[in-house]
């Protein structure tokens, strides 16, 4: 599968390494505290055994301050080779020979420093005393360089454990804008798969009223005019009001009282505080559209609707239900279909409260069903999103 470009850059957005200021914050901080330690351990020797040979704290202060550029310099290079365990095969050779070269010019910036601290010629400070064998020196010179390739090695280690870290937040970061996006995406088809069906339920209603009572139907043809006017409104919203969303619900249920006529009662009974709190726009009208449905189609007689809305706790619990007063034409067993509206808000729900929310359907008696939804408790505001309300 083939990625658009904005998602190829957003994929390498992730790939980013630390920023120069960054890295030399990290070489300057570790070998700031790698110098101290060295001159302090060198200095409590020196104080424990003063008949000893050791440099003074200057000089090897001094040492510390000629390395730290070339282990800039170096360590700018190593961070260019990178830390990719893709390619270690070539990189981590590189990384050992760089740590090397740095290892060799430790020795001569301790000898530089002796002469510029001691005043010193640099010739006599590199001749080493003719007794002194040359195996003394070469293992001298070795075991200095091994120290400190040793330390580039420990640093180039951090700064690779710090990029991977900054690339695993960037990575973090883009898994959750993908998730959330994709969940925005989701919510968005859902919804454009409730307009068509109820349109197609509305408009069938009014066409059986165009010859039978032409002034319902006008009306029938103002309050659908009236929901879709909001349905516009609110295309770009990804949560509403439950006021808006109520609005909507008795919009739709006088729709179904005028279609029906004495055959459907509705309440809606709802707490006053609830009123702010964020839903996501039609999810209401499925449930009502399930409950007026069902229960006129399956049984005689008039129906009456209830929607509840009411808080418990930090929950908003909301419950459509309808009671049939007439005989049953055909009873559903309690395991009926969820038809395309009952699923829509179990994923809608879904897609806008992730795990926070619970959705039942039950069949309560022959022709009455209830629907029970629960949500968090979220004031609604014009920015507030789906990562946000969950």
């Amino acid at each position: 599968m083939s990625m658009r470009p904005e998602e190829n850059s957003a994929i390498a957005s992730t790939q980013q390494k630390l920023g120069i200021p960054a890295l030399l914050l990290l070489i300057v901080g570790f070998w700031t505290y790698v110098s101290f330690l060295t001159v302090m351990q060198w200095q409590l020797m020196k104080d424990a055994i003063p008949e000893m040979r050791i440099v003074n704290a200057q000089t090897q202060a001094l040492q510390c301050t000629l390395l730290l550029p070339i282990l800039i310099g170096l360590t700018l290079i190593s961070y260019r080779l990178g830390y990719e365990r893709r390619d270690l095969r070539w990189q981590l050779p590189a990384h050992i020979l760089l740590a090397c070269v740095f290892g060799v010019c430790s020795r001569p910036c301790l000898l530089i420093a002796r002469s510029i601290i001691e005043q010193v010629p640099l010739i006599q400070i590199f001749t080493p005393p003719a007794d002194r064998p040359f195996s003394r020196t070469f293992a001298l010179y070795a075991s200095s360089a091994l120290f400190d390739a040793m330390q580039y090695l420990v640093l180039q280690g951090f700064i690779a454990g710090a990029t991977f870290y900054r690339r695993f937040l960037k990575e973090h970061a883009l898994r959750e804008t993908l998730t959330v996006q994709y969940e925005r995406a989701r919510l968005s088809a859902l919804r454009m798969q409730i307009n068509p069906h109820f349109l197609y339920n509305t408009l069938s209603a009014i066409a059986g009223l165009v010859r039978s009572n032409p002034q319902a139907a006008e009306g029938m043809v103002t309050r659908l005019g009236d929901l879709f006017r909001r349905a516009l409104a609110e295309r770009d919203s990804e949560l509403v009001t439950l006021q808006q969303e109520l609005e909507y619900a008795e919009s739709y249920l006088e729709i179904q009282r005028v279609r029906f006529a004495d055959r459907l009662t509705y309440t809606i009974r709802t707490d006053d505080s609830l009123k702010s709190v964020a839903i996501p726009p039609l999810l209401l009208q499925p449930l009502l559209e399930n409950a007026v449905e069902h229960g006129l189609h399956e049984t005689e007689g008039a129906v009456r609707v209830a929607l509840v809305c009411r808080a418990i706790g930090d929950r908003v619990e909301v419950t459509v239900a309808n009671k049939s007063e007439g005989p049953v034409l055909g009873f559903q067993s309690t395991q009926t279909r969820h038809g395309i509206g009952l699923k829509n808000v179990r994923e809608r729900l879904e897609a806008a409260f992730l795990d926070s929310s619970e959705f039942l359907f039950r069949n309560t008696s022959p022709g009455e069903y209830e629907t029970l939804m629960r949500f968090p408790f979220k004031e609604h505001s014009p920015r507030i999103s789906t990562e946000q309300a969950a």
